[in-house]
């Protein structure tokens, strides 16, 4: 039985794709931070798709060493990878730091998924072939490339936070290909388009208005902003795909000059491994 891993599958886009990801067969471990909630969803998907291969590891993506001990309770129970989904995301109203003194927002966007998918590299690629699908967004487009501000008290909070989190997945999607070729591993980036979902975490306003904006049809369902996703994951004509960026039409687009800019990509990744030494 293939494996796949996913991240933030308790809510909206995420426990769309976790279902469907569970009905195409998949052993799934869903990584989250609420494991109650986790285990009531894994009965769900159980009862839905008859398929009991399901399982749960505790994993706040917002800090190192949890992101580390779900990789290391990930690799003890499985030898070989051949999926995994960087789906969680947050945006948030104040600015806040993380436990390891980062921006939230960036912390749990962006760092925690490279932490994750680095720390996991060796047993995605025993699987021979595997990918690696990043939920990123086109508000990557307003991002900064200043990511040094993650670390100070002061600065971008909400959108502007959210959408620089969004370049460093994009910037880490297209340094990962270029690190990968020819191992095997696969690696592709999406804009699931507008969706009404829990996104906003703290913000009771901003969730509000995703929903109402779901509930009028002004944005996409979570089934529909889970397609894309479930396409890059599942689908045959995306099998050895890699380094691309797809619009919410599942049209694949040439990222903008700074997301393309190599040497950024690599000075992301290189601080990312810096900040990845942080730990309480």
């Amino acid at each position: 039985m293939r494996t796949a891993v996913i991240t933030g599958t308790t809510h909206g886009i995420g426990t769309v794709t976790a279902k469907r990801i569970a009905a195409a067969g998949y052993r799934l471990i869903m990584l989250v931070r609420d494991m109650h909630r986790a285990e009531t969803l894994a009965t769900a998907i159980t009862e839905t798709t008859g398929n009991d291969a399901i399982e749960n590891v505790h994993c706040d993506l917002s800090s190192i060493r949890s992101v580390n001990g779900a990789v290391e309770e990930v690799g003890q129970r499985a030898s070989d990878i051949h999926l995994l989904i960087n789906n969680a995301g947050i945006v948030t109203r104040q600015r806040t730091m993380s436990a390891d003194g980062i921006e939230l927002t960036f912390a749990t966007n962006h760092l925690g998924p490279f932490v994750l998918t680095t720390g996991l590299l060796s047993v995605l690629a025993n699987a021979r072939t595997s990918r690696v699908v990043t939920v990123a967004s086109a508000a990557y487009q307003g991002g900064s490339a200043d990511f040094e501000a993650s670390l100070n008290t002061a600065g971008a909070t909400g959108l502007q936070a959210y959408a620089t989190s969004k370049l460093a997945n994009v910037l880490f999607t297209l340094a990962l290909h270029r690190r990968t070729r020819g191992t095997g591993i696969t690696t592709n980036c999406l804009h699931p388009g507008v969706v009404a979902t829990n996104l906003g975490g703290d913000n009771r306003l901003f969730r509000w208005g995703m929903k109402l904006g779901g509930a009028l049809g002004a944005m996409r369902s979570p089934e529909q902003g889970a397609e894309n996703t479930v396409q890059l994951a599942l689908a045959r004509e995306y099998a050895e795909a890699s380094g691309g960026y797809y619009d919410q039409n599942m049209r694949r687009t040439v990222p903008n000059v700074t997301a393309l800019n190599e040497e950024l990509q690599d000075q992301l990744w290189h601080f990312s491994e810096q900040l990845a030494k942080r730990s309480v």
